[in-house]
Formats: C-alpha cells, sequence, structure tokens
C-alpha cells in the first residue's frame, strides 16, 4: 500500500475518532516528514476518555485479539504509525503482529478499520480503543 495511502487513512481515523483539534494536530503533523512524526503523542489521546469514540483499555493484547470488535482482524493487515519514542514510520502488518512480539508497537497508532476503528499505543504500556461504533467493552 502506498504511503499517501497510508497517510490517508490514519487521518481518516484521527478525524472519525477523536476532538477536531486532537485530529487536526495529529493529521498536520502526519503531513510531513518522519523525522516530525515523533511529535504525535499517542499519550494526548487519554485526555479524552470523555469523549464517546476513545475508551481505554486496561486488558493484555490476547484478551484485546479476542474482543468483539477486534477478533474478526487478528490475522487481517493493519496500517502501523510507528512514532514519539520509536523510530518514526509507517507500515502494514497483521494486528496480531502489531500486538504481540517483536513487531508490536511500542508507541504509535494503528488503524484496524480505515475510518472506524484503531488503537492508540503509548510508551507505557497504556492502550487506547479509537472506535466511531459502541465502544468496546472493559476487559475482565
Amino acid at each position: 500500500m502506498p504511503v499517501d495511502s497510508m497517510k490517508a487513512e490514519l487521518c481518516a481515523l484521527f478525524t472519525a475518532t477523536l476532538p477536531a483539534d486532537l485530529a487536526g494536530r495529529f493529521s498536520e503533523l502526519l503531513g510531513f516528514k518522519p523525522s516530525r512524526w515523533s511529535k504525535l503523542d499517542p499519550w494526548r489521546v487519554w485526555h479524552y476518555l470523555d469523549h464517546p469514540t476513545v475508551s481505554e483499555w486496561n486488558g493484555s493484547a490476547q484478551e484485546l485479539l479476542a474482543a468483539v470488535k477486534f477478533a474478526a482482524h487478528a490475522e487481517s493487515e493493519v496500517t502501523v504509525l510507528r512514532c514519539g519514542h520509536e523510530r518514526p514510520g509507517l507500515s502494514r502488518q497483521r494486528l496480531q503482529d502489531a500486538l504481540l512480539g517483536e513487531l508490536a508497537v511500542f508507541e504509535g497508532f494503528v488503524s484496524v478499520v480505515p475510518g472506524r476503528l484503531g488503537l492508540a499505543i503509548n510508551h507505557d504500556g497504556g492502550w487506547c480503543v479509537l472506535s466511531n461504533g459502541t465502544r468496546v467493552p472493559e476487559a475482565h
């Protein structure tokens, strides 16, 4: 998938799931060179937990992959934006690989269903589900 298509997919996720000010900031930064993507701070998403499209995930990666909204996508190719403390970059990989193992995202965003479902991943191990549909149930 071309880089411009991956950028557009992430911008659609930001626009559909984040408040306009944050979505605009993230989309603008994504328009710059990858060296500027380190300014995309996933931790800012946590300031919007009261927003209807943002919810914190407190379970494990395995529980997330088993959750109703994510189970069907575990083997699907997703768009990954590594930013912040990671070496900034865009890639496509299986959702399962983006969450588990050596290729897991340390800090960044994952677009699972373009413009509808994704994740914000913070370097301290926190995850927020970004969904413009119903909220993902809490992990047990």
